[in-house]
């Protein structure tokens, strides 16, 4: 009888321990997430960066044909400055070819001939080709508002292709104050970065949205 005991007790034990290997293992503790890679920009500088480029690209496509519209600007002074030397030139000669004339009677005749150069086809012509492309450049650039709205619907694209290649997950506004605790107390400033991204890359800007019309 107390074999019999023993030997289901030893069973009973053995079946327990049996029961207990067969248990899977504990679950291996989960890895700490990987910490935020984030960062701040000046907002105001990276979009006044992109709205001057959009206002020189539409300045040049108002003198499309011309290497630059300095350069436009500069080959018209040149012309109406060597008319105008000419011209004054020719004065010059035409008042000191007779010898007689008393001076008094040599400064009229000077600034009457000098009066007619006003009066010069060929030199008001130039003036008033080198006048427009002064006007036309200035009423572009006096648009300054209107290249706004295009520059803020082309910041998202331009920071989210840098984010994209930086390995970014937030890139904040440097005036923006929704960021109300920081653990290391440290804040990357990438503005100038992103700005020089935006440099090497200007096909970002290639396809801007229309401007607002004008009132």
């Amino acid at each position: 009888m107390l074999n019999k005991l023993a030997a289901s007790l030893l069973l009973l034990l053995t079946g327990c321990d049996v029961i207990d290997h067969q248990q899977p293992p504990p679950k291996p503790a989960e890895a700490a997430p990987a910490p935020l890679k984030w960062a701040k920009v000046d907002r105001y500088k990276i979009s006044s960066t992109i709205k001057n480029a959009l206002q020189q690209a539409s300045a040049n496509a108002a003198h499309q044909g011309d290497e630059t519209i300095q350069q436009t600007r500069d080959a018209l002074r040149q012309q109406i400055n060597a008319l105008q030397q000419a011209f004054q030139k020719k004065c010059v000669d035409m008042v000191t070819t007779d010898s007689q004339t008393p001076a008094a009677d040599s400064a009229k005749l000077m600034k009457a001939c000098l009066k007619k150069q006003s009066d010069d086809s060929e030199i008001s012509a130039l003036i008033a080709q080198f006048n427009k492309s002064l006007a036309d450049e200035r009423a572009i650039w006096g648009q300054d508002s209107r290249f706004y709205p295009q520059a803020d619907k082309l910041l998202k694209p331009v920071m989210d292709s840098y984010a994209a290649q930086h390995d970014y997950t937030l890139i904040i506004s440097d005036n923006s104050q929704s960021v109300l605790y920081n653990q290391d107390q440290v804040v990357l400033d990438i503005t100038a970065e992103v700005l020089e991204f935006l440099k090497q890359n200007p096909s970002l800007l290639d396809n801007p949205p229309e401007l607002p019309a004008e009132r």
